[in-house]
């Protein structure tokens, strides 16, 4: 595991070099993780490197929102808690990685037991939202999100920040005005200015969309997860 950290050190790349060429030479197989590929970790000594991408190099990116239910499932199974899909999906889409949500139905199954309720909808919204206190604020500016929100829906700022109402822009900038509202705090006039001069009650129309749409609709939950990442 993170393979990466033998670099630069001698005695223990020539250790690895003879190990290496003892296990496979006998037919045996060596799986190693590392934060980037070989060709990019620098002090690797080329015999190595050149080993390392002889085999099959596999990206492992996050879990997508199918991979997390799927997870979520097989996790609650293993525990012995019986959780509905549609509860499975909730988890899925406000936790964004296997371990967190590993540590999640650890701390649910806990909940549960001290309060001595059955593991339902209401507890879950309870775990999540305590769990959401526990993460930073997003250390972003304004101008930040701006260009988050742009680069993620591929849509120029001057169109964000502009007048049209087409669906393909008004849904990124009501995103827009509820992470600026939600995430960063900002007082209804200010996200108004900044999205081109709009007046308080349509950044209230937005934020209360989102939050809407965000409950019960998977992608919009995959798109905020995913500007917040980027930043």
């Amino acid at each position: 595991d993170d393979i990466q950290f033998i670099a630069g050190k001698d005695a223990v790349q020539e250790e690895f070099f003879h190990t290496f060429n003892a296990v496979t030479s006998s037919g045996g197989q060596i799986i190693m993780t590392s934060d980037r590929p070989p060709s990019d970790i620098s002090k690797l000594e080329e015999r190595l490197k050149s080993r390392f991408e002889a085999g099959l190099i596999v990206d492992i990116a996050p879990a997508d929102f199918e991979l997390r239910c799927a997870i979520a499932q097989i996790k609650s199974k293993e525990r012995g808690l019986e959780i509905s899909s549609e509860l499975i999906q909730l988890i899925a889409g406000n936790i964004d990685s296997a371990r967190k949500i590993e540590g999640f139905l650890i701390r649910l199954t806990s909940e549960a037991r001290l309060k001595k309720v059955e593991i339902g909808e209401e507890l879950i919204r309870s775990a999540l939202g305590k769990g959401e206190k526990e993460v930073a604020p997003l250390r972003a500016t304004p101008n930040d999100l701006v260009g988050a929100v742009s680069r993620f829906y591929s849509v120029g700022k001057r169109s964000l920040l502009g007048t049209s109402r087409a669906r393909p822009i008004s849904r990124p900038r009501q995103v827009l005005m509820y992470l600026l509202r939600r995430e960063l705090g900002l007082p209804l006039e200010e996200v108004g200015r900044l999205v081109g001069g709009r007046d308080h009650t349509t950044v209230m129309h937005a934020v209360e969309k989102i939050t809407q749409l965000a409950s019960e609709n998977v992608q919009i939950r995959e798109d905020l997860l995913g500007i917040k990442k980027e930043l």
